[in-house]
């Protein structure tokens, strides 16, 4: 029978013994130096895996790699400032155009056509004055080419470019010194998405056009003009939306 040296102690001691009576010290055995082996493989493998990854360029877990990373859209440029201020002088210009073509000169006068661009979307302002009128009564009719064609005009031409139409409407007073000269009588307003509806081969006249007014601030001056226009029973038909509407008592 063979004998083992304790490596603890030096006891002798039976190879069929797995422990030394003496000490206790375990002898070593082809498993448990597998198991060593492995253990010590693991821990190699751990340190070659933290010193890769810290050669690794660092990257946010929020972040996908730039490979895979999709192309943003571009976004879809706006038209420049440049371009939208040519737009508005070349409707201002169209406009005064289409009003002095088809009015009386000498008696009508555009005194200025102003825009406000909102969003996109842009407000004209028109100023007209009457020099010299008939009567309070044919204030409308004497305004009927300028009113008519402008609007006729804004909704053919620019129909997705103009949100509102106003007309701010002068004529001829008298004052109390009885010195002639023009005031403001009133500003109509016109929205383009009633205008582009209009049926202007069979509305050629001011009356129809009054109806579509969709809002209006009448001056004292102004109110003493429609009054005067309404009084008739045939514009009061003609033209029931804007009489009824806006020659109620406020």
């Amino acid at each position: 029978m063979g004998l083992v040296k304790c490596k603890q102690c030096g006891t002798r001691y039976s190879k069929q013994a797995w422990i030394c009576p003496n000490c206790g010290t375990g002898r070593p055995t082809i498993s448990n130096l597998w198991g060593f082996f492995a253990v010590g493989l693991m821990i190699v493998v751990a340190i070659q895996m933290i010193i890769r990854q810290a050669d690794l360029p660092q990257q946010t877990s929020l972040s996908p790699p730039s490979t895979l990373a999709a192309p943003m859209p571009k976004p879809t440029p706006a038209a420049p400032p440049q371009q939208i201020s040519d737009n508005e002088t070349l409707l201002k210009q169209e406009v005064i155009k289409a009003i002095n073509k088809a009015s009386r000169r000498e008696k009508l006068r555009v005194n200025n056509v102003e825009t406000i661009n909102i969003s996109g979307l842009i407000n004209v302002d028109i100023f007209i004055t009457l020099k010299s009128m008939w009567s309070e009564e044919t204030f409308f009719l004497e305004m009927d080419s300028a009113l008519v064609k402008s609007c006729q005009l804004l909704a053919q031409k620019w129909p997705n470019q103009v949100r509102r139409v106003i007309f701010f409407l002068h004529g001829p007073v008298v004052d109390k010194y009885g010195k002639e000269d023009t005031a403001l009588a009133m500003k109509l307003y016109f929205n383009m998405s009633d205008l582009k509806k209009a049926n202007w081969e069979h509305m050629q006249v001011y009356q129809d056009l009054l109806n579509l007014v969709d809002d209006a601030e009448l001056k004292p001056f102004g109110r003493q003009i429609a009054a005067a226009y309404c009084g008739k029973k045939n514009n009061a038909e003609l033209s029931n939306l804007f009489c009824g509407r806006f020659l109620r008592p406020r």
